[in-house]
């Protein structure tokens, strides 16, 4: 199961979604899992995205750097994070017929949505999904599996 707590981003941590269609959002998701390695998880947003959590994401990968040079301020830190996934983003980008959002991919501070939840413009739960889930579903019954059936439970 995805790390329900997280629901800041800190390193370590990075959402990347697509929020064209629900339908070309499935495809991207898939794509850009494809090309991380390491652990990654899927989450419905409860509107028309699919996000794409990469939990192995480390941002000296990116860069090179003197490590002294992390340890001189938090924000030279976050500067050089925001960098380092700047990096990750133009990667994916080249790899993928997708646009990914340019933003939740680059922004250390965004916040991203807690599994369980409702989305406020939808009423549906933000939900997480296997891989087998994604692979083998349709945007409908992904809609439907987040629908809220019963209030009282």
């Amino acid at each position: 199961d995805p790390p329900y707590s997280l629901w800041i981003r800190s390193s370590g941590f990075i959402p990347l979604e697509n929020d064209d269609s629900l339908d070309i959002s499935i495809k991207t998701a898939l794509l850009v899992a494809s090309k991380l390695e390491g652990q990654k998880y899927f989450v419905y947003s409860g509107n028309k995205s699919i996000h794409v959590w990469w939990s192995e994401f480390n941002f000296m990968d990116f860069l090179e750097l003197p490590e002294s040079n992390l340890y001189s301020s938090a924000r030279i830190r976050e500067k050089m994070e925001r960098r380092a996934r700047k990096i990750l983003y133009e990667r994916l980008q080249q790899q993928i017929p997708y646009s990914l959002d340019y933003r939740s991919a680059t922004d250390p501070r965004r916040i991203v949505p807690i599994i369980g939840t409702i989305n406020c413009y939808t009423g549906r739960k933000v939900t997480s999904l296997t891989p087998h889930q994604l692979k083998n579903t349709t945007s409908p019954s992904i809609q439907e599996m987040a629908e809220i059936k019963d209030w009282h439970s």
